[in-house]
């Protein structure tokens, strides 16, 4: 069974945003046994940083202003 996939845009916009604070919480509360958590950049949603995208069966959502 494939893992489910979070992200958490880490790049500059995401930075000033609190992705990192949000990147750190998400790294203490969740089981890495069930989840891979991942690091990606910028996605061009700037306005709404900070962003987590789940991937979940093949399916992407994301969600602002996290």
């Amino acid at each position: 069974m494939e893992k489910t996939k979070v992200y958490v845009g880490l790049g500059s916009c995401g930075i000033a945003a609190g992705a990192q604070d949000v990147y750190d919480h998400l790294k203490e509360s969740i089981d890495t046994d069930d989840l891979d958590l991942e690091v990606t950049s910028c996605v061009g949603m700037c306005y709404a940083e900070p962003i987590v995208e789940v991937v979940q069966k093949g399916k992407r959502v994301r969600y602002g202003f996290v």
